[in-house]
């Protein structure tokens, strides 16, 4: 676990290093620390699995855990604590994956045929209108209009329009790079002619080292201030407790689905590695573009309404 985490940390993004640390310390190690690799059984992997789905933080920000039962748990709790226990293992298996492919384990039964939990992602369903979209924009301070907006062109994570710089914009392509945060890849993504102007302007007079997005006297932003201002806003036009600035990036992609826009093209503009995390992740936009592209192409005209009431 040392060398993987030691390798995310080289290669990989820092949310995604410092993620796979903490999981490991508070279950993996904790949990399975003293077994030696060649010994490890499936019965190990799937009771790190129910260990995690069963565990609650005794108390929010600490690491101390308590075992319930978990079916008597919420279903929304329930379905995040699968999640971690997913991700955990996740991690788990890809250390385990990296030993034995530097031949430090001689075998991968262990683990290779370990089936985590299923059906514990759901559409994404907190998304903006384009009415509430414009709505939340046009009522929002000049600075904070400006992440705002960001996030809308591009579907961004906050992270990454905080490293957003001059430099990134690609002024043959009418795009953006977008560094690599929460995955070691980049991407360059294209723009709307709107959102491409919209940066143009804002990199006006600025070096291209310098922040693409500032706020109005040159401070930094933080996740904290952009929390507490947008929570506030929210309240101004009226959104639920729940929708926060990361579901922007969802509005971003259903607002592009509900447009049309061929899902291979969103799963791209967001960085998602394969179509099937867009489809999933978006099933309540992606069924009715499926279903109006199908009926558009198949009109079979098997049968005239005359065929109907014909006898044989």
């Amino acid at each position: 676990m040392q060398e993987y985490c030691q390798w995310k940390k080289d290669f990989g993004a820092r949310q995604s290093f410092h993620a796979a640390v903490s999981r490991a310390n508070v279950y993996t190690i904790p949990l399975l620390g003293h077994i030696p690799c060649e010994d490890l059984t499936p019965q190990h992997c799937r009771s790190l699995l129910l260990y995690i789905e069963a565990s609650v933080l005794r108390r929010a920000g600490g690491t101390s855990l308590t075992q319930v039962d978990p079916r008597t748990l919420d279903p929304e709790v329930r379905r995040k604590r699968r999640i971690t226990a997913n991700n955990t293992f996740t991690d788990l298996r890809a250390a385990l994956n990296m030993a034995f492919g530097d031949g430090k384990i001689r075998s991968n039964a262990g683990w290779r045929n370990v089936k985590i939990f299923r059906r514990v992602n759901k559409a994404r369903t907190d998304i903006l209108t384009w009415v509430q979209a414009k709505r939340l924009v046009d009522l929002a301070t000049s600075e904070f209009k400006r992440l705002i907006l960001g996030a809308l062109y591009t579907g961004c994570r906050l992270s990454e329009l905080f490293q957003m710089r001059v430099g990134d914009i690609d002024a043959n392509r009418a795009a953006i790079y977008v560094r690599p945060v929460k995955c070691y890849r980049g991407r360059t993504i294209a723009l709307p002619d709107e959102g491409y102007e919209f940066f143009k302007a804002l990199a006006e007079g600025h070096d291209n080292d310098s922040p693409l997005i500032r706020r109005n006297r040159g401070w930094p932003w933080t996740t904290g201030y952009v929390a507490d201002n947008f929570k506030l806003l929210g309240e101004k036009v009226g959104l639920p407790k729940s929708f926060v600035f990361h579901c922007l990036r969802h509005t971003y992609a259903s607002l592009l689905l509900r447009a049309n826009t061929p899902p291979i093209v969103v799963a791209r503009q967001l960085g998602h590695l394969n179509i099937e995390t867009t489809l999933r992740m978006y099933a309540h936009v992606t069924d009715d573009f499926m279903d109006h592209e199908f009926r558009s192409r198949y009109k079979p005209g098997f049968l005239t309404a005359p065929d109907l009431f014909s006898s044989p």
